[in-house]
């Protein structure tokens, strides 16, 4: 681009995840001709994606908590229309995330709207699902993470397969000052939230047949105190390490020599990535678009959800032969630095807005 271009970012978290970490990691890798205005509903939130960016603008809006509150809808189309971005860019932290501010965007004239679509979980709920169809018709591109997330986003928002663009999420490739290590060797680990969706509780199930190993789990949630009981229950407590919240998860990677994803739901997983960047070869359960990064029996091994006695035979199998665990690791780095970085997004992302305004 020979100037400038407006563009928005909107995303209507009130807390940072996975799609959120995303956003910021795309702000701060897109081209200098991107004029960024990022807004939401959260300041907190603004602030840290526009951190990614600095020099952007931000703007924090009224949360739109139903069609009965009209003003925040209002107070929407009002912005939008004085902004006139040339590309609404919405970051859907979930699939009904969103729709209010999505068909704000429609109803603005001159402005091209990009959903971006990060998770598949599904909702029972009949009116969700007709906005969803409604934003889908609307939108100038709907963009997925993942094959699986693109298979998920036709099935919700009626949208052709064929009209959805895949980009995956993408990270900075950036070297990382090492951490000591939190346990003897072999050292299996994981990064993420504590929470249900996110299957801890089978890598502890799996770490009871995985003797010798230690396991460490970066990060705090709800159900930190149902995993400590699990973990003393199966007589595995010694072996493994809580290590809390951490604002540089990703020097935990340098301690580890196996990453193990063993999530019941995921999108395109940033933490996979940042394991296949730091050289770890991976076990992850095949869920959301984890195999469009993971390649079973090239950067890992991929077993089925929920089945911790699988997952505990994948990682006794790599334990168990360290020269395919290093070949595993050098190509996952090479995949990763090829396809998944943070620059590599952006500039998908460029080739879209160029291809809209174009």
């Amino acid at each position: 681009m020979s100037s400038d271009v407006p563009i928005a970012f909107y995303c209507d978290s009130r807390e940072v995840g996975g799609a959120e970490t995303s956003l910021r990691n795309l702000l701060g890798a897109l081209a200098g001709w991107v004029d960024a205005t990022v807004m939401g509903v959260d300041p907190d939130v603004v602030d840290w994606l526009a951190g990614g960016r600095p020099g952007s603008r931000t703007l924090v809006l009224p949360e739109i908590t139903s069609k009965w509150h009209p003003k925040p809808i209002a107070e929407h189309i009002r912005v939008f229309r004085r902004l006139q971005p040339r590309i609404l860019h919405v970051s859907l932290s979930d699939p009904w995330a969103s729709h209010w501010a999505l068909l704000a965007g429609i109803c603005t004239p001159r402005v091209r709207v990009v959903a971006v679509e990060q998770s598949t979980w599904r909702t029972r709920s009949l009116r969700r699902r007709a906005l969803k169809r409604l934003t889908g018709r609307g939108v100038a591109a709907l963009v997925a993470v993942g094959a699986a997330s693109a298979e998920a986003a036709a099935s919700f928002s009626g949208v052709p397969r064929e009209r959805i663009r895949v980009i995956h999420n993408g990270v900075p490739d950036e070297a990382v000052a090492p951490l000591a290590r939190l346990g003897p060797s072999p050292v299996i680990g994981s990064v993420g939230r504590l929470e249900e969706e996110k299957g801890f509780d089978m890598l502890l199930r799996a770490l009871a047949d995985v003797p010798g190993a230690t396991a460490v789990l970066v990060g705090d949630g709800s159900r930190k105190p149902e995993l400590a009981k699990l973990a003393d229950q199966l007589g595995v407590s010694a072996r493994v390490v809580f290590t809390g919240w951490s604002d540089e998860p990703r020097r935990h990677l340098t301690t580890f020599d196996l990453y193990v994803l063993p999530s019941r739901v995921e999108g395109f997983p940033l933490a996979v990535v940042e394991a296949m960047l730091a050289g770890l070869p991976v076990v992850a359960s095949t869920v959301g678009s984890v195999a469009d990064a993971v390649l079973d029996g090239e950067t890992g091994l991929l077993v089925p959800a929920e089945n911790p006695e699988a997952l505990a035979s994948a990682i006794g199998t790599l334990l168990a032969d360290p020269d395919r665990m290093r070949e595993m690791g050098n190509r996952g780095r090479e995949v990763a630095r090829r396809q998944f970085t943070a620059r590599a997004m952006a500039a998908r992302f460029e080739s879209l807005y160029e291809e809209l305004l174009g």
